[in-house]
């Protein structure tokens, strides 16, 4: 009797084994599903395509604040908004994604990293780069200010012109930039308010931002946006 005890379990534990690693032939379930297996079409060695989810491989996590377009808070507002994205989204639910609504106005989504997310990250990297580069070469009008603020002319002239950076039309910029400062202080030496407030309209106007030198000086930057 306890033979057969001993039996019994010893079966019970091959059966377990056998499915967890062959699977089931007639769902094609387990780990190496045994339909593959003794396909002949398919080679011993070849990789099943399975896409790790984001319990294994990670993934990011976006958090989005919902606004409604009449002002009103409706308190189901963020399950509504998931709903309607999961069917334009993913309507066959296949991607893998984590939809958390976060009431009263908050939906979290977690998705997988994608196949191309390597790419993705170096792509990123060469346009922080790039935007770097372009940043360098926008002039500041506050480092403009402070060059022409040195008493030494030469050295305020060669300080001015560096920032044209080679651009001829910045460079005339810059130049009319020294000239109506060299006005300013002058007419600041000789006290003549009036020569003082038209260099001072002339450099930057007022009452009006998009006129003046410093503001086609400005024109000549690139937005890094």
């Amino acid at each position: 009797m306890q033979h057969n005890l001993y039996r019994g379990r010893l079966t019970a534990i091959i059966i377990i084994l056998f499915i967890g690693l062959f699977g089931i032939p007639f769902i094609g379930g387990g780990i190496f599903p045994i339909a593959r297996l003794l396909d002949p079409r398919v080679p011993w060695n070849q990789k099943l395509n399975l896409k790790p989810g984001l319990d294994i491989e990670g993934g990011i996590s976006l958090l989005y604040e919902i606004k409604s377009a009449s002002g009103t808070t409706d308190p189901d507002i963020a399950n509504k908004v998931a709903e309607a994205l999961k069917r334009r989204v993913d309507p066959d639910g296949v991607r893998n994604l984590v939809w958390r609504a976060q009431p009263p106005n908050r939906l979290e989504i977690q998705m997988p990293v994608g196949q191309n997310a390597e790419e993705a990250k170096h792509a990123r990297e060469d346009l922080a780069v790039a935007q770097q580069e372009l940043e360098t070469t926008n002039v500041r009008i506050g480092d403009v200010r402070a060059a022409l603020q040195v008493t030494d002319r030469a050295e305020r002239e060669r300080r001015v012109l560096a920032f044209a950076l080679g651009h001829p039309a910045r460079k005339q910029i810059l130049q009319r930039m020294l000239e109506v400062s060299d006005r300013l202080q002058d007419a600041i030496k000789r006290n003549d308010i009036i020569a003082k407030v038209d260099a001072e309209r002339e450099l930057r106007d007022p009452t009006n931002p998009d006129r003046g030198i410093e503001a086609e000086l400005e024109a000549t930057n690139l937005s890094v946006r």
